[in-house]
């Protein structure tokens, strides 16, 4: 009994100095953790940051405040880290306007909720930690929903406070994004929603005044940008941006995608949380003054995206900014889910709305992604970022539903929190490996740790100015592969760097080979490759084409075991095909894995893809055509005496065939209905095809 007494006195005091610490403290210790970590350590850099670095010397596509915020910065410290503190500061003081308002206007609960939800949200972290980003204007919004909903239905205390932090937000919105966005929005948001909602605590002198003030900013901004003609290339505080010739690409279909999916996996609820301020009898055991700030940030939201569209048509790329309104409309629809629950059909329609996004990403992972570059991101097939969206969107709907239907705390707890781990995964996994494959700033990294002084870094092919105009790395802009060859033959004095497009390497290898020198590849992890002209002691070759091409004198025998199968069949007096491997039984449905052999006589005839026939006596075939070496390696680039090895998956499809046995043919094959190339010497079947043997299908 002695040390029960003493375990309760011990949790007593700990619970009397956990409340000391004020809950905001929490909320800035937790959105630092989220966004503070590794972020000197990427970026998305190719091709969209780097268009943007230096401030100084480039034009800024986005609102004035970000150059300025990244100039700063860099003032501070050099680096990444100076370029994108600033934005992770704006992230943590709107987490803490997001928390204020919440707390004024739904309660504590629905604050933590809100800020769970806001830190959960992909749109949100992306551009805490990317250059491009309306951070500012997505703070702006914060300040201005938080002070102008406090001052129409928070407490009745602090409403000096909350008109001061909304006329502020108003005031940062104006040069963050614009009157249109930063300004109209919230004011005709307020006006139109005191109309409707009144406020019970405010007397009608009170609200006419609040109406009257709010109206008029309102329809003084409108009458500007309707009345104002707006000049192309001169900067606009109207529209937040420098106004274009051509009409922007992205507009309300782009912003309603970006929603979709950068909302991920809160896009679906977010639908009928905002939905909340159609109106309607509140359940029971909700506070009847939910309904006013419920129509007030689905006005908000509304306004936002439209104004954002007509912003968009004329100063070009913007991005969903929205982000304090919906989550607080989600913290206030979670909360209220706890106390009333949620209609069955409301909490399915969600649950299957987050499945289908899942399963979109799951198809189209780079969409996450995307929707924040605004341009199509190359997806690298190494990275797994879609069956970990599906995961997480089955994983989170589940969670979500059981805790809207039953009420039940740690299920809606356990969903908020497994969006909360899809955003570290995002942050410190999907986004840094993502960064690695597509940006040439890990490549000159590595040339610089492996340079000495002097020794120059060329570039072949590689548009964008990220790594001449950002990295200022030393050396020429080569325009042609033999140019490069002769830059990189030289094997005696200093070592020479080249920065290479990675489907260039075909060429650059033939190019080398033919003028007489050898290269070693030192980075191969992205987009880009690293060549250099001689390896030192120590440094590993990592030719992505080692492992599929061989040439006599380089090594004592090729980087492959033995074929399997052993042949001889001559195409055009130019190439011969000597062994092939593959199984001899497989099961559908599945695939089969082919690995062929060739040994290179003479320049082979260029543009030549190599097919596959799987066939059935007396039946149709299986057809496997495929560029050779996955198309880094063309026929063109094959010189005499090298041995080239391609491997390719046949998928089988799922239907029944008279006989499981099948006869295994390959060729080559210059596309459409031109003839194949002939087999001049060797095994044929007649038709220009030499058999491989026979493959039993199950």
């Amino acid at each position: 009994m002695g040390e029960m007494g003493a375990a309760e006195r011990s949790g007593a005091r700990s619970g009397a100095v956990l409340p000391r610490v004020p809950e905001q403290v929490w909320v800035l210790l937790g959105t630092a953790a989220l966004l503070v970590p590794g972020l000197g350590r990427f970026g998305l850099w190719e091709p969209w940051e780097a268009e943007l670095v230096p401030p100084a010397a480039r034009p800024w596509t986005l609102d004035p405040v970000a150059p300025a915020l990244a100039a700063l910065g860099l003032r501070l410290h050099a680096g990444e880290v100076g370029l994108r503190a600033g934005f992770v500061a704006l992230a943590l003081a709107t987490a803490l306007a997001v928390h204020w308002a919440a707390r004024g206007l739904h309660g504590a609960r629905a604050a933590r909720l809100a800020v769970a939800v806001l830190l959960g949200l992909p749109l949100f972290s992306l551009q805490a930690r990317q250059l491009t980003s309306e951070m500012p204007l997505v703070l702006a919004l914060a300040l201005a929903t938080g002070g102008l909903g406090r001052l129409a239905w928070g407490p009745a205390r602090g409403g000096a406070v909350a008109a001061a932090v909304g006329l502020a937000g108003l005031a940062f919105g104006l040069f963050a994004g614009g009157a249109l966005v930063g300004v109209l929005a919230p004011c005709a948001a307020l006006a139109a929603a005191v109309l409707v909602e009144p406020p019970a605590r405010l007397a009608p002198r009170q609200r006419r005044v609040l109406v009257s003030a709010a109206g008029a900013v309102a329809a003084a901004v409108a009458v500007l940008v309707v009345a104002r003609r707006h000049p192309a290339a001169v900067p606009s505080l109207l529209l937040g941006g420098t106004p274009r010739l051509a009409a922007g690409e992205h507009t309300f279909e782009e912003l309603a995608r970006q929603a979709g999916f950068g909302l991920f996996p809160w896009g679906a609820l977010a639908f009928f949380a905002l939905g909340r301020g159609f109106g309607g009898a509140p359940p029971e055991g909700v506070a009847e003054r939910d309904q006013g700030p419920a129509l007030f940030l689905l006005l908000l939201t509304t306004f936002v995206v439209a104004l954002s569209a007509v912003r968009g048509h004329l100063v070009g790329d913007v991005r969903f900014v929205a982000l304090a309104p919906v989550a607080l409309a989600l913290g206030a629809f979670l909360d209220q889910a706890l106390v009333a629950g949620a209609e069955r059909m409301v909490a399915f329609f969600a649950a299957v709305g987050t499945v289908l996004i899942g399963r979109d990403l799951f198809l189209e992972p780079e969409v996450l992604v995307s929707v924040h570059t605004l341009g199509k991101v190359r997806w690298p097939p190494v990275l797994p970022g879609g069956a970990v969206m599906l995961g997480a969107a089955l994983a989170i709907a589940a969670a979500i539903t059981i805790g809207l239907v039953t009420r039940h705390r740690r299920a809606l707890l356990v969903g908020v929190g497994l969006a909360l781990a899809f955003a570290v995964y995002l942050d410190h996994g999907l986004v840094p490996a993502l960064s690695r494959h597509l940006s040439r700033r890990a490549v000159v990294d590595i040339y610089r740790r492996a340079a000495r002084a002097g020794e120059p870094l060329a570039r072949y092919r590689v548009e964008g100015p990220g790594a001449a105009a950002w990295l200022a790395a030393p050396g020429p802009a080569l325009a042609t592969v033999e140019a490069l060859a002769g830059y990189l033959t030289p094997a005696a004095g200093p070592r020479r760097f080249a920065l290479v497009a990675a489907g260039e390497l075909g060429a650059v290898d033939q190019a080398i080979k033919l003028a007489g020198g050898r290269y070693g590849v030192l980075d191969a992890s992205s987009q880009l490759l690293l060549l250099v002209s001689r390896l030192e002691p120590g440094e590993s070759d990592r030719n992505p084409l080692l492992r599929f091409v061989w040439s006599p004198g380089t090594t004592a025998s090729p980087p492959w075991p033995p074929p399997r199968v052993t042949t001889s069949a001559v195409f055009g007096d130019a190439v011969e095909l000597v062994g092939a491997d593959f199984p001899t039984t497989v099961r559908r449905p599945g695939s089969l894995t082919l690995a062929l052999v060739f040994r290179v006589l003479r320049r082979p005839p260029p543009g030549y893809s190599i097919f596959v026939h799987l066939e059935a006596p007396g039946e149709g075939f299986i057809n496997g055509d495929h560029p050779p070496v996955g198309g880094t390696f063309p026929t063109e680039r094959w010189l005499p005496g090298e041995s080239i090895r391609d491997e390719h998956v046949i998928e089988l499809p799922l239907d029944v065939s008279a006989s499981p046995l099948h006869h295994l043919f390959v060729g080559l094959w210059p596309g459409g209905n031109r003839p194949r190339l002939p087999i001049t010497a060797g095994a044929t079947d007649g038709a220009n095809r030499c058999p491989l043997g026979m493959v039993t299908v199950r």
